[in-house]
């Protein structure tokens, strides 16, 4: 795959989240990448104020560009955890996301709503790894890769439709887009 710039590779990471039903890794280089890139954007918007007024338009617009990336790749995140009370992985979790994960438990405690998942009976309980079916660009090429009950050599460019419930490392990797 070519060399893709940070902005890109958010882009790819949102649009996976949005995708995937599960809540997939918190990538805390790219994010620490991102908010080096809008800071300076956002310098270089304050350095051209008064020089050019052309620049300083075109860097404002592209500072918008990436804060609304990253705020709907982290709201995106946080309604997910919203909606899964029982997070077993926490390490996809960035520190701030544990901090809220666990006050919202809390405030579900609290307010009486919360079950512990040992309590909730095993056939209302969510598959441990339920069909993910999507549709599927492969950005590298990969070998040996499980998409369904297939064992599949994909080169970059292909396109299927599969299940990718247990090829969640080509998604975390980004070796793949899910469409």
């Amino acid at each position: 795959m070519e060399r893709l710039s940070v902005v890109e590779y958010l882009a790819m990471r949102y649009l996976n989240e949005r995708e995937s039903k599960r809540l997939l890794p918190y990538d805390e280089d790219l994010m620490d990448r991102v908010k080096f890139l809008l800071h300076r954007q956002k310098k270089r918007q304050r350095e051209e104020t008064q020089r050019n007024r052309i620049k300083e338009h075109i860097y404002k617009i592209e500072a918008d560009r990436i804060e609304w990336l990253i705020s709907e790749y982290l709201l995106m995140r946080l309604e997910k955890i919203r909606n899964n009370f029982y997070i077993e992985d926490l390490s996809l979790l960035s520190p701030y996301e544990k901090t809220y994960y666990q006050e919202y438990i809390n405030l579900n405690k609290e307010a009486g709503t919360y079950t512990e998942l040992e309590q909730i009976p095993a056939r209302h309980r969510h598959p441990k790894d339920p069909a993910e079916i999507h549709g599927v660009y492969i950005l590298d090429d990969v070998q040996d890769v499980l998409i369904g009950e297939e064992i599949l050599t994909l080169q970059a460019g292909e396109f299927l439709i599969g299940d990718i419930a247990g090829s969640q490392d080509l998604v975390n990797d980004l070796g793949v887009l899910l469409i």
